[in-house]
């Protein structure tokens, strides 16, 4: 199916779910989106520090990025280095400058390492947001471990600080169900979130995207433009809601949305993949 490949390209990519619990998942799932459901956070061993080396991962994207931003990254890296400068706000430029060069593993790695140091709550809510957005940008499974598993003790670590948050509860219900064991409790994490603010998008998506995956495209589609009614410019929603439409057998309306996402759109290169697959699409295939 093109719209599949396309949200490989623009790394809009499933959560695990276990094969042998799928079925129970979907069926728990129709219950409990009508229900205020108790839950139970599963445990996590305490960690400390990150699995990903920094150096390394910099050498190696500094052969990939505008060579414009070489200069600065070594004088950041100089100053870390001569420590007369605190770590924190050297960090903070580090992470700016990274994601300037559209280098967002970096940037949310040193989010990370942001939070880590300063342990409040904000910072780790913080780094779990640009984690948890590029954890599926590795290139590699082992990166792709180490990111989630970065992503997931700072959601943990945010929640633990504020639970009532509902950006909280939405991160980590997120990693939960990534995790893949106990997917239902993120599930429940985030039909209570939604239960408490309908309107809240990242939420929405992350359920929007499981109906998706579970075959309830009607259920996907009514929370996806509900999400495009509150925010007309979220290319992700746009992608996903031509792709139900095109699941349930509405391809007009899949190829309408996909036009409309082309004006959104500013990347010229996904203008093109997305003009692409609309052309497949008018042809039937």
């Amino acid at each position: 199916m093109p719209l599949e490949k396309l949200r490989k390209k623009l790394k809009i990519k499933p959560f695990l779910l276990l094969a042998g619990s799928f079925v129970l998942v979907i069926v728990l799932y129709f219950y409990l989106d009508t229900q205020a459901p108790k839950t139970s956070i599963p445990a996590m061993a305490k960690r400390s520090g990150s699995l990903i080396d920094l150096d390394a991962l910099s050498k190696s994207a500094r052969t990939e990025i505008d060579a414009r931003w070489i200069p600065s990254l070594d004088r950041l890296d100089a100053e870390l280095k001569a420590g007369k400068r605190d770590e924190v706000s050297i960090y903070k430029d580090l992470a700016s400058v990274w994601d300037s060069a559209g280098a967002s593993i970096l940037s949310a790695e040193y989010y990370n390492r942001i939070a880590q140091k300063t342990q409040r709550e904000s910072d780790y809510r913080q780094a779990a947001d640009r984690l948890i957005d590029v954890m599926h940008r590795a290139a590699d499974s082992t990166m792709a471990k180490a990111l989630f598993e970065d992503a997931y003790a700072s959601a943990r670590q945010a929640y633990e600080l504020d639970s009532t948050s509902l950006d909280n509860q939405t991160n980590l219900g997120a990693c939960v169900m990534e995790q893949g064991t106990e997917v239902m409790t993120g599930v429940k994490l985030l039909l209570g979130v939604v239960k408490k603010d309908p309107n809240h998008l990242k939420a929405n998506f992350i359920l929007a995207k499981f109906a998706v995956l579970s075959g309830q495209y009607e259920k996907a589609k009514v929370r996806l433009e509900h999400l495009l009614s509150l925010d007309k410019h979220n290319i992700n929603v746009y992608l996903l809601l031509a792709e139900t439409y095109n699941r349930m057998g509405e391809r007009s309306k899949a190829v309408a949305t996909l036009r409309t996402c082309v004006l959104v759109i500013k990347d010229e290169k996904g203008k093109k993949e997305i003009q692409q697959y609309i052309e497949q699409l008018e042809k039937g295939n």
